[in-house]
């Protein structure tokens, strides 16, 4: 199996005279483009499609990562082989030598339960896609920090996408139901794809080209493609297609213009599409946007919470009881995916014990005390056993606000400066964008008549 052999390629490292150092908050400079401006979508598609026979799909994303693949059939086109729900969490683990430990769930679970020592012998990596965007100028020697420590960004990257090329490679040619296709499949009948978001710079996307060689991916067998219009043509594909009548498909679509919004964990990225006689899709506002996911909200959240119990017990309590910290964490996330202006009840969110327990220890007082001295209005308020936290709906807002404002800033200034009376839908892709408390702000704030929802569009 050429493919999977290339995988075990050992990843070296590539010299440059810069050196860069990625520190949390360096944001790097990128203008918005205001000016109409004309791409296609699929206009990297490659010459040689006869000879793919297996295409696999590659999502580095700021808070969740995965990958789809899908087999070439002379009846039926492709057919994706992998459900998006498979995403995993986009953290890395690697060993002091700087080789991957771990990925994902994998990786949370095994720092959780390392000793102090070894958490800071290794590397601990989280949010590192935002690096591509927040420095302004990256080299082979651009560096991520990890704790203490510093690891080479290129070699980050480049463990990722090794990480799920073998995936991948593993699902196709081990388990796959569709092992007569698999059977004269070799590397040259392979074609990978990474996605990008649009409003990263060609100095980004070089970088990632340049990863993907050091992860075995020969240039030629690799299509960047942007997400934006990758959630365009499924939409246009599937959605689109649902709103004309069947007899008017190849034309009832035609000239029909809407604003994409691509709105994920760590970037948001804006641009407007016009489709086209000829299958494809034109863009005719650049892709505009910044770092303002959903990540952001969750910051907020935590930000809260020190402010609870003060920096130096909540910094202990993260070092101490990262299983219990890390409980917290995903807890919010749950609540934070289905919370809704409607909510009319005070939100229920976990706390742990070790966590009141800590303060009980450092202040001599307990935390629920604390708390409902300082809350008088019931807005944040404690369960008797000091597990559970319960906040009301203006507090949540407040954790959204700045995020989702930010975003209905971009999406209203596309549809001012474009003033077009025909700009009248609005398409969401992305994981952000099925957050209900978003699709409503949004709904009752800008001038559109329709908003559509991209969904499993990775």
């Amino acid at each position: 199996m050429g493919v999977c052999a290339s995988l075990n390629s050992t990843i070296k490292t590539k010299g440059d005279d810069e050196k860069t150092d990625v520190e949390s908050g360096d944001i790097g400079e990128i203008k918005e483009g205001d000016n109409e401006d004309t791409v296609s979508a699929g206009s990297n598609e490659r010459s040689d499609i006869d000879d793919i026979y297996v295409t696999v799909a590659i999502d580095i994303g700021t808070s969740y990562s995965g990958y789809s693949f899908c087999f070439k059939d002379a009846w039926m086109g492709f057919k994706a082989t992998t459900e998006p729900e498979e995403k995993v969490p986009t953290v890395l683990l690697l060993n002091p030598d700087e080789t991957l430990n771990s990925f994902g769930h994998d990786a949370i679970t095994t720092f959780n339960e390392m000793d102090e020592v070894n958490r800071r012998e290794c590397f601990y990596i989280t949010n590192f896609k935002l690096c591509l965007y927040r420095v302004s100028k990256l080299s082979f020697q651009t560096t991520l920090k990890a704790g203490n420590k510093h690891i080479n960004a290129m070699h980050v990257f480049s463990l990722a996408i090794k990480h799920f090329m073998t995936m991948a490679c593993d699902t196709i040619f081990n388990h796959s139901d569709e092992q007569s296709q698999v059977s004269d499949i070799n590397e040259e009948n392979v074609d990978w794809i990474l996605t990008v978001p649009s409003i990263w710079t060609d100095s980004a996307r070089e970088f990632m080209l340049e990863s993907a060689k050091k992860a075995g991916i020969m240039p030629e067998k690799l299509r960047i493609v942007l997400a934006s219009e990758a959630a365009a043509i499924y939409f246009r594909e599937n959605e689109l297609l649902e709103m004309v009548p069947e007899s008017e498909e190849e034309t009832g679509t035609t000239g029909f213009k809407y604003i994409m919004a691509d709105i994920g964990g760590g970037v948001v990225d804006v641009c407007v599409h016009e489709v086209l006689g000829d299958q494809r899709i034109r863009e005719l506002y650049m892709s505009t946007g910044g770092d303002i996911g959903s990540s952001a909200i969750n910051s907020a959240y935590l930000i809260f919470l020190e402010s609870l119990v003060g920096r130096e017990i909540w910094t202990e309590f993260r070092t101490l009881h990262r299983k219990s910290y890390l409980d917290i964490i995903n807890n919010y996330e749950q609540v934070k995916r289905t919370f809704s202006m409607t909510n009319d009840e005070s939100l229920r969110l976990l706390l742990n014990k070790e966590l009141a327990q800590t303060f009980s220890r450092k202040t001599g007082k307990r935390l629920k005390t604390v708390v409902s001295a300082n809350f008088t209005d019931d807005s944040v308020r404690l369960s008797e056993d000091e597990e559970k936290l319960f906040i009301n709906q203006s507090l949540m807002e407040l954790f959204f606000c700045p995020a989702v404002d930010d975003i209905l800033g971009k999406i209203n200034k596309v549809l001012v400066e474009c003033n077009d009376p025909d700009l009248s839908t609005l398409v969401l892709s992305g994981g952000f964008a099925e957050s209900p408390y978003l699709q409503e702000r949004l709904q009752n704030n800008l001038q559109i008549e329709t908003m559509l929802v991209v969904k499993n569009a990775w």
